[in-house]
């Protein structure tokens, strides 16, 4: 075969021409992917909510919005998504409810512990499926950002956009993999395989508390409030309490009160509202089924305790 005998300095040149340059146009002019959810954009439209909650599995077992609505007369939605944190809150102002008219919306961010300011799109293993959605590109910053997406993962969003179908990435990597005898075809198809597959498995629980402001620069956070001062989005934080039952190292717990007084004073000079929920003497641990989750037959109760305590009704 020809290719065989190519010299290894004509490699890179065809590497470029055959992968990169077909990704060019639409990293340049930017690209909306086939897999961008337009129908949540649609769906936020429709119901037209002036209060709004993003959160992972925190804010699902806490906040019905159904009982929002019917007890502040405040249109409401949930946009939760489990096993996102900051990078996919930060995706879904971006580009789900900024790209809405509704006029200056409430959104809520439920978080625990210092999710907030860590630099990470999922709690668990990366999973595509659930960042894909909310692409649209190039989302330079996100992935500057992000820190718990592979290269392999960056290359598949955002060196591969302008080919919109997971089953067109991997016939046409394999397909150039197989132009060289030193490539195994089938270990890069199994690699691409393994692209967007749910994972499930958490990571350990590693906390790890840096220097304040060392880890805000590093985190989604500003980025976040930036996006909300520009769509105009009154943006309210809520870090939401651990089960009371769970014992903590005083070191730790020295930690997190520094971290919640360095993080208050951060969102109210950058004028965002802040909601600490860690000493509310309402939430007791009955109301827990592990550390940080509440039990489903107690999601009304909190829903109406934080009404009353932490929404303004209008009615």
């Amino acid at each position: 075969m020809k290719f065989r005998y190519l010299s290894i300095l004509t490699l890179p040149v065809i590497l470029i021409a055959y992968i990169a340059l077909p990704a060019v146009p639409s990293l340049v002019l930017g690209y909306e992917p086939e897999q961008f959810d337009h129908k949540s954009i649609e769906n936020l439209e429709q119901q037209n909510p002036s209060l709004i909650f993003l959160g992972n599995s925190i804010l699902d077992t806490r906040i019905d919005p159904k009982t929002v609505s019917e007890i502040t007369g405040i249109p409401t939605q949930s946009l939760a998504i489990n096993g996102s944190a900051a990078g996919i809150w930060y995706l879904q102002l971006k580009n789900i409810i900024g790209q809405t008219s509704i006029k200056s919306p409430i959104v809520h961010i439920f978080f625990y512990d210092n999710l907030i300011t860590q630099p990470i799109s999922t709690t668990g293993r990366p999973d595509n499926n659930l960042i894909e959605p909310l692409l649209v590109y190039p989302e330079e910053l996100f992935f500057s950002i992000s820190r718990d997406t592979s290269w392999k993962d960056n290359l598949t969003l955002s060196i591969y956009p302008i080919i919109k179908r997971r089953e067109e990435i991997k016939t046409y990597l394999n397909q150039f993999a197989s132009l060289f005898s030193s490539i195994d075809g089938e270990s890069v198809q199994f690699k691409i395989d393994s692209f967007g597959k749910r994972q499930t498995v958490l990571k350990p629980n590693t906390r790890k508390y840096y220097p304040f402001y060392e880890e805000i620069e590093k985190s989604f956070l500003p980025a976040i409030i930036q996006i909300a001062k520009e769509k105009k989005i009154d943006l309210v934080l809520v870090k939401t309490s651990k089960n009371p039952s769970v014992s903590t190292k005083i070191e730790t717990q020295n930690l997190q009160k520094s971290y919640v007084e360095n993080l208050s004073s951060y969102l109210n000079s950058n004028g965002v509202h802040f909601i600490d929920m860690t000493g509310v003497d309402w939430i007791d641990a009955a109301m827990f089924y592990d550390s940080a989750h509440i039990r489903s037959r107690y999601k009304i109760h909190y829903t109406e305790l934080f009404i009353k305590n932490f929404i303004k009704n209008p009615s």
